[in-house]
């Protein structure tokens, strides 16, 4: 069992390094953008924004719920993973944006995964851009250097999830 552990941890290791060490300066700020696509402030925009016009409350109503459900799941399990981030368990990583909180699972991939399945369910015709979206959100967060893939896998099976039984 521990050889399967050191196994997964090892390749994660090596995923990371790939998608890290892919950075180019020309893609940095997209990666930056698309990634606060992910964050708190934009996802309370958006469910405030949904909430206030009458057309589409019911939307940012149940999309409100499924966001604050993830939010408290993804931090109850960060403070028992306590997974330090890659810039801080590796010297060489210079992250383009640094956090607060651990590694494990990426609450950026959650929340967009989450509002991926919500929105979708809900008007069905923006599938395929949100859930591409999503993607390169979960993404961002490898590149930008403040997740493993593990915690974004993780993150987007936590939001994935969490929507699915809460709409």
């Amino acid at each position: 069992m521990r050889d399967i552990r050191n196994v997964l941890m090892k390749t994660d290791e090596e995923l990371f390094f790939i998608i890290y060490g892919s950075q180019k300066a020309c893609w940095n700020r997209l990666y930056y953008t698309l990634t606060c696509l992910g964050g708190t402030y934009f996802h309370v925009l958006l469910i405030t924004l949904l909430a206030a016009s009458p057309p589409t409350r019911a939307i940012g109503l149940k999309l409100g719920l499924v966001q604050a459900a993830v939010t408290a799941a993804v931090q109850g399990i960060k403070r028992m993973a306590s997974r330090v981030r890659p810039y801080d368990a590796y010297a060489e990583v210079v992250p383009l944006r640094t956090e607060k909180d651990f590694s494990f699972p990426s609450g950026h991939t959650a929340a967009a995964f989450s509002c991926a399945v919500t929105l979708s369910n809900m008007m069905t015709q923006i599938a395929v851009p949100i859930y591409a979206l999503a993607i390169l959100i979960a993404y961002s967060r490898i590149y930008l250097g403040t997740h493993y893939p593990s915690d974004v896998v993780a993150g987007g099976i936590i939001g994935m999830g969490l929507a699915s039984m809460l709409i």
